[in-house]
């Protein structure tokens, strides 16, 4: 590698697709790019953001013993 430099990919990469759900994308080819800072605060904030869609879609409020049912499910 040129100058030692580090390079980065996403196996699964996460996406917030439409209406806000948590989405891992796998590429079908690698696409290898340099990592550096800004590189890397991109990735964290991409996995973080990720994560906070997973806990919106997975929490639920109300009595413990309640029923569950998802957002747009049928009953």
């Amino acid at each position: 590698m040129e100058n030692d430099g580090a390079w980065y990919t996403w196996v699964a990469e996460p996406i917030e697709a439409e209406g806000g759900n948590p989405v891992l994308r796998s590429p079908d080819a690698p696409d290898c790019r340099p990592l550096d800072k800004k590189s890397l605060k991109e990735i964290i904030e991409r996995v973080d953001a990720w994560h906070d869609a997973i806990f919106r879609g997975l929490t639920a409020n109300g009595p413990a013993r309640s029923k569950v049912t998802r957002k747009g499910a049928k009953p």
